[in-house]
């Protein structure tokens, strides 16, 4: 890159970031002063006995002369509740939703269970035919040979490899085995023998 080149780039950062800066501060800084509000005298009238008249006689014109005497009921409506308040679920609702989910989970979980099963049983289809062609090589390898390939797999698949032999041919291979991994492949084909 040219100097001109990074130097206009330098100066573009700077001064995104200085347009930054200035937006949250004018977003972040308290407002200016306030102008004093105006107050506001309110003037009640308070009835005159003969104005006012028991409930019994006029429910309406009481009313009235009550609320002209408390100026706070007579200049608010009553508030209304926040909406999230009102929309509050009953406990009903949370018991069906809280159902629903679990319905969904169980299913998504069954779901999952039921692809790990494919999966696990195809994954199992496959190293019984890689087992298979790897016996079949070592069937036509000579005893060292075929000792010297199993010796490089683990105990597990040395087992495995081994079972699919003839029992001559495992003899065989064994007895060309170091003693230790022999011995740890004979318990595992044992084992193997048990399943």
């Amino acid at each position: 890159m040219s100097l001109r080149a990074v130097f206009l780039l330098l100066m573009s950062m700077f001064a995104s970031s200085a347009l930054v800066f200035v937006l949250m501060w004018a977003v972040m800084s308290p407002p200016g002063p306030r102008a004093p509000r105006p107050r506001v005298r309110v003037r009640t009238q308070r009835p005159s006995p003969t104005q006012v008249h028991p409930p019994e006689a006029n429910p309406t014109a009481w009313r009235d002369a009550t609320r002209r005497s408390s100026p706070v009921m007579a200049d608010r409506p009553l508030p209304t509740p926040p909406a999230h308040i009102l929309a509050a679920p009953e406990a009903t609702e949370v018991e069906e939703r809280a159902a629903l989910v679990a319905r969904m989970a169980a299913q998504r979980l069954d779901e999952m269970e039921s692809d790990l099963q494919r999966q696990v049983a195809a994954l199992k289809k496959s190293r019984d035919r890689m087992l298979d062609d790897l016996a079949r090589e070592l069937e036509a390898m000579i005893p060292q040979e075929a000792a010297r390939e199993v010796a490089t797999l683990d105990d597990e698949s040395g087992s495995l490899a081994l079972s699919r032999l003839s029992v001559r041919q495992r003899r065989a291979v064994l007895a060309e085995l170091t003693p230790a991994q022999a011995a740890r492949l004979r318990l595992k084909l044992g084992n193997t023998a048990a399943r």
